[in-house]
Parts: structure tokens; sequence; C-alpha cells
């Protein structure tokens, strides 16, 4: 059976902040690939702006599946990233510490 060249190329992995409705944010390691994200936010990803540094990657669909609403006023999981090197690739979060300080103080946060 032959592989691909997808196949042999390892997978990259980034940290993330990622937050789920009703828990505190965390710090975490995830792969970068489409389906990873998609396995993390329950569906298709959908890329907003959150900092100058760090975008949000969240369900695309999430108020129209109507899932738990979380922090930020998004509905379902979602996952803070690094902008990347502006070739539209994502990166690691920059200041992670800093990301899950400012979610867990914000008024809004549901945890």
């Amino acid at each position: 059976m032959k592989k691909n060249r997808e196949q042999l190329r390892p997978v990259r992995t980034l940290e993330a902040v990622v937050k789920a409705p009703g828990e505190r944010p965390r710090v975490t390691m995830i792969a970068d690939t489409l389906e990873a994200m998609q396995s993390i936010v329950g569906g298709y990803i959908e890329i907003v702006g959150f900092t100058e540094e760090n975008v949000i990657v969240c369900n695309e669909e999430g108020r129209l599946l109507n899932l738990p609403e979380n922090a930020l006023g998004l509905r379902g999981t979602f996952i803070v990233l690094g902008r990347g090197s502006g070739d539209g690739e994502l990166g690691s979060v920059v200041r992670p510490k800093d990301v899950v300080a400012q979610l867990d103080e914000r008024p809004w946060a549901d945890a």
C-alpha cells in the first residue's frame, strides 16, 4: 500500500488555549491539522480575531447548532492560537498564561 506525501510528513504541534463551556481555559498541545481543530470545536471551523497576536478558532455553526454558551459570547468549545507568520498559517498561542488569565477574569466568563 502506497502512502502519499501528506501521510509521510510529520504533523506539527501547536501550543493552544482551549476553552470549553463550563470549564476553565487550559493550555495544551494540539496537532496543526484541520481535522484536529474540527474535532476540538465539534464541526466546521471559523477563525475570528481576538488580540493583536492571537486568534480564536471556533465552531462556525455554534449558534445554529445551539451549542452551549461560552466566554466571549461564543458557542461551544473554542481554541486560542497565534496569528502565525502572516502566510495564513496559524502558530502557537502567544503568552498562553496571559490568555488564560484574561479569559478567567472576563465578567462574562462562564467558568
